[in-house]
């Protein structure tokens, strides 16, 4: 098995062949500056484009009393408008293309949160979440972005979950102890589509974070399951 640049400072230094004093400097030889500049440019374009949206989110929450219905949905539709058809404009940079559609799926669940608020119409909370899957679905489908799907995942599982939670729990329908092996297989079907769809040789889901955070998912659900429920 051949072993990795970045591995290979610090198994000479196991072997004796490398002074521990000098295994910065070989790090600093063996390193990889491309792939660490585009790691580093992808972090700071997901965590600026969370911190967008977090501030509209902290902008509804402090302006709205003074807001009127027409402005607060006419602002957040706005923002999904400019947020697609940025993402179409830039659609041959992969980056910013998966940022601005994330960004779009995001401000749909924003938006039907707002609507929610002017417009009490006393649905029970899984209702937000089941709309907010069902309208980004085709665009899951079709954009191939990996942040929206695992943006998808959450919506659709977060809405399972809350479903049998207000109704099928309270009507007897299922019992907690089965709503977290469904949200496990949930996950791990996803985990699955991940796995084929990798082997096929589609691009999108080759990179590993999405395998180790569905992994994680499952393995914290099955945990939670062993303890009292």
């Amino acid at each position: 098995m051949p072993l990795d640049h970045a591995a290979l400072p610090f198994a000479l230094v196991r072997a004796g062949l490398l002074p521990s004093a000098r295994y910065l400097e070989a790090v600093g030889l063996v390193r990889d500056d491309a792939f660490w500049g585009r790691w580093a440019r992808n972090a700071l374009l997901a965590v600026a484009v969370g911190q967008l949206l977090a501030g509209i989110a902290f902008f509804f929450a402090f302006n709205w009393a003074e807001l009127p219905p027409f402005a607060k949905l006419g602002l957040i539709q706005g923002g999904i408008v400019a947020c697609a058809a940025g993402a179409w404009i830039g659609r041959r940079h992969r980056v910013a293309w998966e940022a601005l559609l994330t960004a779009a799926a995001a401000l749909v669940g924003v938006l039907l949160a707002v609507f929610g608020q002017i417009y009490q119409t006393g649905a029970d909370a899984y209702t937000l979440f089941v709309g907010w899957g069902l309208l980004i679905l085709p665009w899951v489908v079709l954009a191939r972005a990996l942040p929206l799907w695992v943006l998808w995942l959450t919506v659709a599982g977060v809405g399972g979950f809350t479903y049998a939670v207000q109704v099928a729990i309270p009507l007897d329908r299922i019992d907690a102890e089965a709503t977290i092996v469904l949200l496990a297989a949930f996950y791990a079907a996803a985990l699955l589509a991940r796995e084929l769809g990798a082997r096929l040789g589609l691009a999108w889901l080759q990179p590993l974070w999405l395998r180790r955070l569905l992994v994680f998912v499952i393995l914290a659900l099955t945990f939670f399951l062993a303890g009292p429920v």
